[in-house]
Order: C-alpha cells, then sequence, then structure tokens
C-alpha cells in the first residue's frame, strides 16, 4: 500500500519489496561492518541534499549495494584482510 511503500534503514525497494543489504541480520551484521550499504535512508537524505521534495524525494531508492573500506571487497565486504600490524577497527567511516 501507499502507507507502506518507504523501505527502512538497510534496506531498498526493488520490485515493490524491500531487501536487505547484505549481510543485514546476520553475525557479520551489513556489508561485514567494513562498509556502508546504500539503502533508501541514504537515497532519500542525496535527494534533500538536492532540495528535491515530494515524490522525488520520498520514492528515492539506493542501490542496496555494500560500499567497502580498503583494503575490503566482495558483495558484503568479506573478502579482505588488515595489513600486518594493523588490526580491523569496526564501523569506520567510508573515505
Amino acid at each position: 500500500s501507499s502507507e507502506c511503500r518507504i523501505c527502512s534503514d538497510y534496506h531498498t525497494r526493488q520490485d515493490a519489496t524491500c531487501r536487505s543489504c547484505p549481510g543485514f541480520g546476520s553475525v557479520s551484521g551489513t556489508c561485514t561492518h567494513r562498509g556502508i550499504c546504500d539503502d533508501d535512508v541514504d537515497a532519500r537524505q542525496r535527494q534533500a541534499a538536492k532540495n528535491i521534495s515530494g515524490f522525488g524525494r520520498a520514492g528515492a531508492t539506493g542501490s542496496g549495494q555494500c560500499t567497502c573500506n580498503a583494503p575490503f571487497t566482495g558483495v558484503a565486504c568479506e573478502e579482505g584482510e588488515c595489513p600486518p600490524g594493523q588490526r580491523l577497527h569496526r564501523n569506520a567511516e567510508v573515505s
């Protein structure tokens, strides 16, 4: 229904269904806590920054894909390791 057309955090609307970002709800976490997911919330914030209102903002959808912090890769940023002498810092911001 029109009242339920907006997906919550870490979800993106695809084919009229809210789909989870990679890793959401798993033990390892969304994007394995090694990146950020382009969800619908991010898409609406980008539209707001452009001063777009109405359905252009409310109907904005994210890609549902992770942007991984280097040196991590993969669909959910599950691949890669920290360089020798460094350790993983969870929830770091993507630069």
